[in-house]
């Protein structure tokens, strides 16, 4: 976290979202997330790592309206990662239910 004072940066908030996550602070995850989908708003990754961390707290709903978000997102450079993040949150706002990977 004293790193995160002294530098701002997106993949240090997504590594500090995650390693906050595997250690069951939520609140902290999710606030790194949306802190690294702020600093580079046409990415998915942070928001696709959000809803799968909605989805794992059993907070379904917040889960399937990020997936809708996710889906309406414009794609400003197309890949096989944005296009596997596109399906994973059609099956979330589907049949809530995503594999974590």
């Amino acid at each position: 976290m004293k790193c995160r004072q002294l530098w701002a940066d997106y993949d240090l908030q997504l590594l500090i979202a995650q390693d906050c996550e595997k250690l069951g602070k939520t609140e902290q995850a999710e606030e790194a997330y949306l802190l690294a989908s702020d600093m580079c708003p046409c990415r998915f990754y942070p928001l696709y790592l959000l809803a799968l961390l909605y989805e794992s707290e059993g907070r379904h709903e917040q889960a399937r309206q990020l997936a809708e978000t996710i889906l309406e997102k414009p794609v400003k450079v197309p890949s096989a990662t944005v296009n596997m993040i596109k399906t994973k949150m059609l099956e979330l706002k589907d049949s809530n239910v995503v594999p974590r990977e």
